[in-house]
């Protein structure tokens, strides 16, 4: 008998992971459709827009692809014994995470600790109530109870990972996709959250309105972010979501190998901090369009553009409008005081700028 239940866990922890992958891969094309069609950052401003959009998707995916395997999948089997396997192969996920954190000497292995003796404290618990009585009310208060610590500071540190990464997607360049980053988190919390309640799927009697409810929300939001309601941006002064833009005006210098000037010009050289670019810029100054984008300067250093910090892997869109040179009140001198051929074809060169 041990043989074939262990079969049967083994079966519900492939089916598990079978479920996350296929909720990451429909959540993120998601996020992926709402960057073409111009709507990123969304959520920049308002918050819930993502838990409304990212979260009701991934929670309704997890139930819709279980429903399925409960239905067709397991169709003769006892529900109460479903519950237990499903258990079962979320405490083996967790267990096998733990082994693989703990052998890599991270510290952070005692998350998956928690995650390990909590759900075992509440099976020994609701055991009893669970095997005589079922999935009765009395149970489901004992497993939420003995739930509360690990769920409590897992939802602690998701709140954490949110207020840290939300405000970096505002200036995390034009190359990174922020609805991707932000609902691959949103999926990977959704995850988390969710392993020891997939077995609640099986124990139920129906989940159609849970499904409907949570789609009819995903539905309504997307429309509404599609549509542009939300506007990334605010002026709030209480909580400020400004939108990041980067001006220089700047003259610039092309020099061959040999020290003589190939070309020159002057302007005004913008970014855009985030995905989003100049594209919410564009309507109130019309000056500044994608046709002044400036292209990559292959043969240069930092695609031809005065970057300070080696970042322009980080921002592809640049954008150039012509402008008067730049005459400062003190000239600038720029003299090369040594060249070192160093190891590895490298050249150390000191120089001195003044002005």
């Amino acid at each position: 008998r041990a043989i074939p239940n262990l079969k049967k866990v083994f079966t519900a922890f492939s089916l598990t992971l079978i479920s996350w992958i296929s909720t990451l891969v429909s959540v993120l094309t998601v996020a992926v459709f709402i960057s073409l069609i111009g709507r990123s950052l969304s959520w920049y401003t308002h918050f819930y827009v993502s838990v409304f959009l990212y979260g009701t998707a991934a929670t309704a995916k997890l139930i819709l692809v279980h429903t399925v395997a409960k239905k067709y999948f397991y169709k003769n089997m006892n529900e109460q014994f479903l519950g237990e396997i499903f258990f079962d192969a979320s405490l083996m996920i967790w267990s096998v995470a733990l082994t693989v954190i703990t052998q890599m000497g991270l510290c952070s292995a005692f998350i998956c600790t928690l995650w390990v003796a909590f759900p075992l404290l509440t099976k020994l618990m609701v055991h009893k109530e669970f095997s005589q009585k079922g999935a009765t009310m009395k149970f489901v208060m004992m497993y939420m109870l003995g739930m509360f610590v690990p769920y409590l500071y897992m939802m602690y540190l998701s709140w954490t990972v949110f207020e840290m990464f939300t405000p970096i997607m505002g200036r995390s360049g034009s190359e990174i996709l922020p609805d991707v980053v932000l609902a691959g988190f949103i999926v990977v919390i959704t995850m988390i959250l969710s392993s020891y309640f997939i077995n609640f799927i099986y124990l139920v009697k129906s989940t159609e309105t849970t499904l409907i409810t949570l789609t009819t929300v995903f539905v309504v939001t997307l429309i509404l972010v599609c549509s542009g309601i939300f506007f990334p941006y605010s002026s709030d002064a209480a909580n400020p979501k400004p939108k990041r833009v980067f001006l220089q005006h700047t003259s610039r210098r092309f020099h061959d190998l040999d020290g003589n000037v190939v070309k020159s010009d002057a302007g005004i050289w913008i970014n855009g901090f985030d995905y989003n670019g100049i594209s919410h810029i564009t309507p109130h100054v019309p000056e500044i369009n994608d046709t002044i984008r400036t292209p990559c300067e292959e043969q240069a250093p930092f695609c031809g553009l005065p970057w300070i910090l080696p970042i322009h892997f980080m921002f592809r869109k640049n954008w150039y409008l012509p402008a008067p040179e730049i005459f400062p009140r003190s000239p600038i001198h720029f003299k090369v005081l040594s060249k070192e051929v160093m190891p590895w074809n490298s050249v150390r060169l000191s120089f001195e700028v003044s002005g």
